[in-house]
């Protein structure tokens, strides 16, 4: 994977810890079936960079100019997830050019976000009631699917601001979920949202104190459902000892947080 850049999500398959997915930027995806010792790289189609009208400063390019309409913004796969009931069905989301699915446990992908309203994906979450029900953040919102991602519907929630990163369904399964909601990257105000019936209505966890940056990643405990950590953009990290009915503010602060993650002993 020497050639691949930067490796930017992981996932196991819930039924065999040696077969592993990886993400990169430039966007692509690479599978291991002996635990990471060797890996084999996936022809997908993901696209390497998108044109973005981020950093094109205070001076535009003239008309002819190749930069005139954006930027090269590389890509990069975002999250990797397996149904946890059905390891032959996983998505992956890329930064920017949309979400994509495999029915074979990974081998091969095509892409099922035709009618979203972006293509930036942040997350997934797989839900199951009764029927199984996909969830994927974005920059414009929150996105639901049905249909296994043949059509999508934009969620709106009670914030000023549609930007979402993170989104879990708490381990034991009760249909609790969290979210996290902020005004942009890396943002300058954020929040955390609850949801206490599988994500048919979403209402403010009630971090304490002031977020300073988007809130934009959660952790919780398969071990241990009651304990959840969430960290914004910059540093600032919460935990709750009780499943996320109330949140501490931790007094030590990092610096900008990239993933939250469990490692099991």
């Amino acid at each position: 994977m020497d050639e691949a850049g930067l490796v930017t999500a992981l996932a196991y398959a819930p039924d065999d810890p040696d077969i592993i997915l990886a993400g990169t930027q430039p966007a692509g995806l690479y599978r291991s079936e002996d635990g990471g010792e060797s890996w084999r790289k996936l022809e997908v189609p993901m696209k390497p960079y998108a044109l973005t009208r981020y950093y094109l400063g205070d001076t535009p390019f003239p008309k002819d100019h190749p930069d005139a309409y954006g930027r090269r913004h590389w890509t990069r796969v975002t999250q990797i997830v397996f149904d946890p009931l059905d390891a032959t069905i996983v998505w992956a989301g890329v930064e920017i050019d949309g979400a994509w699915r495999s029915t074979d446990g990974g081998e091969h992908w095509e892409r099922c976000s035709e009618d979203m309203m972006s293509q930036d994906i942040h997350g997934f979450a797989v839900v199951h009631n009764g029927a199984r029900s996909l969830y994927a953040t974005t920059n414009a919102g929150l996105h639901v699917s049905e249909d296994n991602g043949a059509n999508w519907t934009m969620t709106p929630i009670a914030s000023d601001w549609q930007y979402t990163r993170s989104i879990i369904e708490r381990p034991d399964r009760t249909g609790i979920m969290f979210m996290t909601n902020g005004n942009g990257p890396p943002g300058t105000d954020g929040r955390l949202f609850r949801s206490r019936n599988h994500g048919a209505d979403w209402e403010d966890a009630g971090l304490p104190g002031e977020a300073e940056s988007s809130v934009y990643f959660l952790a919780v405990n398969p071990a241990d459902p009651q304990l959840i950590f969430a960290a914004a953009n910059l540093g600032q990290l919460w935990r709750s000892n009780d499943g996320g009915e109330n949140w501490t503010a931790l007094k030590r602060r990092l610096g900008e947080i990239r993933a939250l993650a469990w490692l099991p002993y």
